[in-house]
């Protein structure tokens, strides 16, 4: 579909007088990246805003067509993207500015960003201030879906993305655009739901976007039933993505795009390890390693990297020296990439480096960084306001110290985990707890299949370190999981 319509804009712009190859040449690509960025690099705002704005109809109408290039080329074509993004950009600045031009500036500067250059920040931070001269609504959700959703994650904390990719559908619904209108409510929604937005308030986000949204995307589906499987509780295994909205097995579908399973196979991923099924987390992941440059440059990379090298340590302590071996090199890739944007984005990825090097640590058997690297992930996952990675982190600190034998530190974290858990509003994750550890937490008012509401009256007990010790095989204490039992 988005081939057809590149070659379709192609033919347009080749009898405008506007040649684009659609495969380019790296040193094309190169030199047009290279002069754009030249004329960004020391342009100031008021410099940008003193710009004419461009009547020229043949020049507009070369704009609009690239533009729509732009759109297909985000899912098939990177190197089109950014020859086509440089293009614009360099039109813009020598002809004057037009309603297409801060979505091309945009693209131009996510395409900086997935190159590690942070002029891209810089590019993304004029094309808003360019909304402000050119003031067209409909090139807002363009412009605020590129910024908020591609580049402002690798600098500012993800938090600060929600509100305007919820603006972004809300826009493209008041001006008609069902392109913005589903995009934005995607990302919204996938965001929302990685950066610990509370479920009831996001299922009820989710719900209502759903009558506004005419085709719903596979990847928005996926994040609803995600969604359920946390906040309710009838789901048979709600490590599996598997209900009426979606179904996991689409993931296996060759004739599906990759651009789809390997976004759904993240939002797999993230649901499996948090119940606690890493094996089929790291199946998830070997299934996405080939798909990654799909999701490169969104903020559903890190998370995918975050998971991957998560679900791989934990599977290093049951493998063979050698397989053992491949699944910590894999680890320490991730730690060092993550640690890496931590450097400009602290706020959204430093509390996952100090997870990892704690379970890094676990596996060379050194406490005093495991209990080091614990304490700051989770310190940094409260100061920045990530209560579902709070959760993990304080249950992965509890299957330590039942590993190393102290079983009332393992109780402790436990009960904290559950707190965290609730405030998210993971329903189904307190039902896996209070099942899995049934002498620590006990239900006052509820049986096991009545979990439906968040404000459960659930009481924690305290036990001696023999009672604890002494719990039978219902309960999964002091096992990974049961797929590596």
């Amino acid at each position: 579909m988005f081939e057809k319509a590149i070659n379709s804009a192609i033919y347009i712009l080749d009898n405008l007088g506007e040649s684009v190859d659609i495969n380019p040449k790296p040193s094309t690509i190169q030199s047009h990246v290279m002069q754009a960025r030249n004329i960004v690099k020391n342009l100031t705002k008021d410099e940008l805003l003193e710009h004419k704005v461009s009547e020229d109809e043949v020049l507009l109408s070369i704009m609009m067509i690239l533009s729509d290039i732009l759109y297909s080329s985000w899912y098939v074509n990177r190197q089109l993207l950014a020859l086509v993004s440089a293009r614009i950009t360099i039109l813009t600045f020598k002809h004057g500015l037009s309603k297409y031009s801060a979505y091309g500036l945009v693209a131009f500067g996510a395409v900086l960003c997935g190159n590690g250059d942070k002029m891209g920040y810089r590019c993304g931070q004029l094309a808003l201030a360019m909304l402000q001269k050119i003031k067209t609504k409909e090139s807002i959700p363009l412009v605020y879906g590129v910024f908020y959703a591609v580049i402002s994650p690798w600098y500012c904390s993800i938090h600060d993305a929600i509100v305007p990719l919820k603006l972004t559908h809300n826009i493209g619904l008041e001006i008609g655009s069902q392109e913005s209108t589903m995009a934005g409510a995607l990302t919204y929604s996938t965001y929302a739901l990685l950066s610990g937005m509370n479920l009831a308030t996001l299922l009820d986000h989710i719900e209502a976007i759903k009558s506004t949204v005419p085709i719903l995307y596979k990847m928005f589906l996926c994040v609803n039933q995600a969604v359920l499987n946390f906040h309710e509780t009838d789901s048979k295994n709600p490590a599996l993505i598997e209900g009426k909205l979606f179904d996991y097995r689409i993931c296996h579908d060759k004739n599906e795009k990759g651009y789809d399973v390997s976004r759904c196979l993240v939002i797999c991923i993230f649901t499996a390890c948090i119940f606690n099924d890493h094996n089929l987390a790291l199946k998830f992941a070997k299934m996405c390693r080939p798909l990654a440059n799909y999701i490169s440059s969104f903020y559903t990379e890190s998370i995918f990297l975050f998971y991957d090298g998560l679900v791989s340590l934990i599977a290093a302590k049951f493998e063979d020296d050698q397989e053992k071996e491949i699944l910590i090199q894999r680890a320490k890739e991730i730690i060092a990439r993550l640690r890496k944007m931590s450097e400009d984005a602290p706020e959204n990825y430093l509390n996952k480096v100090h997870l990892l090097e704690a379970e890094l640590a676990v596996v060379y058997d050194d406490e005093n960084k495991v209990l080091s690297n614990f304490q700051s992930a989770i310190d940094f996952s409260i100061k920045h306001n990530f209560p579902h990675e709070e959760a993990i982190i304080r249950e992965r600190a509890a299957m330590y110290y039942i590993q190393i034998g102290s079983v009332q530190q393992a109780t402790q974290s436990l009960k904290q985990s559950f707190q965290c858990y609730k405030k998210w509003g993971a329903v189904a994750k307190l039902k896996d707890l209070i099942l899995r550890f049934p002498t620590i937490f006990k239900e006052k008012g509820y049986t096991s299949d009545d979990f439906g509401v968040i404000s459960l009256n659930i009481e924690v007990e305290n036990h001696s370190m023999a009672s604890i010790s002494m719990m039978s095989g219902s309960s999964s204490y002091g096992k990974e999981s049961n797929s590596y039992e």
